[in-house]
């Protein structure tokens, strides 16, 4: 079964280049040969977000098909055939799913998209898609794309063989084999239980035998650049290696290019600037944001004036409750402030009692021991007599023996 014998099945008209074959898939993108899907420009998804959603979904849908990935070294759960963005979308959701897969790339990942023009801001539409997998993508410049995602890459370890040039695709029972060719002419064979066609086709027929091929200066520097015009449907297509008609510039594209060198607002520059315009109008009309409310929604102001009054009548709630708090506690406290200086006063009342009672006993007990120790000196009394009557102290020491 060769590659084209897949692809010539159906077709798809295009107002810019005609009638182009299509292969016939169902909604899970599963050719006529089971097993065998495909995703990106030959599934209808040109747009470089489709693609890689594309390729993720119908890489989840593979993994809940196939269930355990295989126990076989030899043998691929998946092989992806081309490192645009569905292939690497496909491959995003097999890191996830644990599956066994490789990536066949002919030339390089992302090929179509890093022969882009230099400075040609890539736009990531539909901006309301979100990228699968955390995969970053947003509008910038083919080489700021083309850094970010081989960054993406090798953080992510994707397995990408390259160059590996497909050149047959077979299948035995329920196997596939992937043929590949190198650029030293060295084949190999991938085994594999599903195959994933992810390659575009849709500028190589657009270059066609009337095509023509020009040489214009842009930019202040004179940077040459080279564009080439669409041929007709009725030519076909130009073959690979073939040559493509150039024309050389003429007086006046000289003279228009060295009156524009010093123009640095380029279309693609001005087109970012009218897409960020169009978007801010849109949301300003659709009443999103500050500034469209502000301008259209009767139903904003009367909003903020009702929580304007609703704050403020919170406000005088609160004041209130605090003069009353305050006034609570200013009677307690002079309450207990009364009550404190009353106890105070009174046990100091009772303490200069209590002094002078004391004063008053200690007093008549000075006076009785002043009496007492005048009759000692008189001789008076059994002490006075034992302190006065050295007769009376040798006669009870000796009844004492």
């Amino acid at each position: 079964m060769a590659l084209d014998d897949i692809l010539d099945i159906s077709f798809e008209f295009s107002s810019k280049i005609g009638v182009r074959d299509l292969p016939r898939v169902d909604a899970n993108k599963e050719s006529d040969v089971r097993g065998l899907y495909v995703v990106g420009d030959l599934a209808d998804a040109p747009i470089i977000k489709a693609a890689l959603a594309q390729g993720y979904q119908v890489a989840k849908h593979i993994a809940r098909r196939l269930g355990r990935p295989s126990a076989d070294e030899d043998l691929y759960d998946v092989v992806v055939v081309g490192a645009g963005p569905g292939g690497i979308g496909a491959g995003l959701a097999l890191c996830e799913t644990g599956h066994r897969f490789v990536i066949l790339e002919r030339q390089r990942p992302f090929d179509t998209i890093q022969n882009f023009p230099k400075h040609k801001v890539i736009f990531a539409e539909p901006a309301r898609v979100p990228t699968v997998a955390g995969f970053w993508f947003d509008d910038a410049t083919t080489e700021a794309l083309i850094e970010r995602w081989g960054q993406a890459l090798e953080e992510r370890s994707l397995p990408i063989a390259q160059p590996e040039d497909v050149v047959d695709i077979r299948k035995t029972g329920d196997r596939f084999e992937v043929e590949t060719r190198s650029d030293d002419g060295t084949t190999r064979v991938w085994r594999a239980r599903r195959v994933i066609l992810a390659i575009g086709r849709r500028y190589m027929e657009r270059i066609r035998e009337d095509s023509l091929c020009r040489v214009k200066t842009r930019g202040l520097l004179g940077e040459k650049i080279i564009t080439v015009r669409p041929g007709s449907d009725e030519k076909p297509p130009i073959a690979l290696g073939g040559e493509i008609p150039s024309e050389e510039p003429s007086d006046l594209q000289d003279t228009i290019a060295t009156a524009g060198e010093g123009v640095e607002l380029t279309a693609t520059e001005a087109a970012i600037v009218l897409r960020e315009l169009r978007k801010i109008l849109t949301d300003v009309q659709e009443k999103k944001g500050l500034l469209g409310k502000l301008i259209y929604s009767d139903e904003f102001y009367q909003d903020t004036f009702k929580r304007i009054d609703t704050l403020i009548a919170e406000f005088k709630k609160e004041i209130e409750q605090l003069n009353k708090t305050l006034q609570t506690q200013v009677v307690h406290f002079r309450e207990d402030s009364t009550h404190a200086i009353e106890e105070l006063e009174k046990e100091m009342r009772q303490t200069g009692e209590d002094l002078r009672a004391t004063s008053t006993t200690l007093r008549k007990r000075l006076d009785e021991a002043g009496a007492l120790i005048e009759e000692i000196r008189q001789g008076k009394g059994t002490a006075g007599m034992l302190v006065q009557d050295e007769a009376f102290a040798v006669s009870l020491k000796a009844r004492r023996r």
